[in-house]
């Protein structure tokens, strides 16, 4: 499995992921921006979003497919974080 997985900085391989983990900064407008580029690039990938504050519904506004969008929150061990 994690032959399958592949850290994409550039976005090189979007035309080709079955799903993508998008993690950018928490900032919907940056969020936005990118799902929108997603969205032209690859029209059928599950889209996973790292956000613990932003409502999935302000992401999936402009995608043509909003039912693809999900949230996926992780982060550090709540008891190892400030």
């Amino acid at each position: 499995v994690r032959d399958r997985i592949i850290p994409d900085v550039n976005g090189d391989g979007i035309y080709k992921a079955d799903i993508i983990l998008e993690a950018i900064i928490e900032k919907e407008t940056e969020k936005k921006k990118l799902f929108h580029w997603i969205d032209q690039v690859n029209k059928t990938a599950l889209l996973a979003t790292n956000t613990s504050s932003i409502l999935l519904e302000n992401l999936a506004e402009e995608l043509a497919n909003p039912e693809r969008l999900v949230g996926i929150h992780f982060f550090n061990p709540v008891n190892k974080m400030p």
